[in-house]
């Protein structure tokens, strides 16, 4: 199934190549089950991990991506965090010329850390997967990829 065209390149992207890897089905579960503003935070943090004439691995990527996950139910907090980190980081790759990709997650845990109530829920959503049963089942990956109409940010594009 042709979804469209990658609005970087503009080659098409096809979810039944995709879904062939098992880290990218289970990657794409749990991107649909986030919120819009957490779902885009951590693919731009992810996208710091990236080596510079390579892909990130699908299997590193859904491990970096149930870590973060993991390091607070605060969606609020842990989303400041992010984009703060991935602003920071940008500015000052901009400014040295350096390229390495990040290799842990040290410099986001300072960032949000250091956010007010972090630790804490503040009456926003829980991330869905911190609650979620851990499952490689097709059926659960293929209602996870319908659950995406049901979001905001995948029906943006009609207005």
């Amino acid at each position: 199934m042709k979804l469209g065209r990658c609005p970087v390149c503009h080659h098409h992207v096809n979810l039944e190549a995709v879904a062939q890897d098992e880290a990218a089905r289970e990657m794409m579960a749990v991107v649909a089950r986030l919120t819009p503003a957490i779902a885009t935070s951590c693919l731009s943090y992810l996208g710091l991990f990236r080596p510079f004439k390579s892909d990130l691995n699908n299997g590193r990527a859904l491990r970096l991506l149930n870590e973060v996950l993991n390091m607070t139910c605060n969606s609020q907090a842990l989303c400041q965090a992010l984009d703060q980190t991935v602003s920071n980081i940008a500015n000052s790759r901009n400014e040295s010329g350096d390229t390495k990709p990040l290799s842990n997650h040290k410099y986001l845990t300072k960032v949000l850390t250091s956010i007010q109530g972090w630790d804490t829920n503040t009456g926003m959503q829980t991330n869905a997967i911190a609650t979620r049963p851990h499952s490689n089942s097709k059926s659960a990956v293929s209602s996870a990829i319908l659950d995406i109409e049901g979001t905001d940010w995948a029906n943006s594009h009609e207005s």
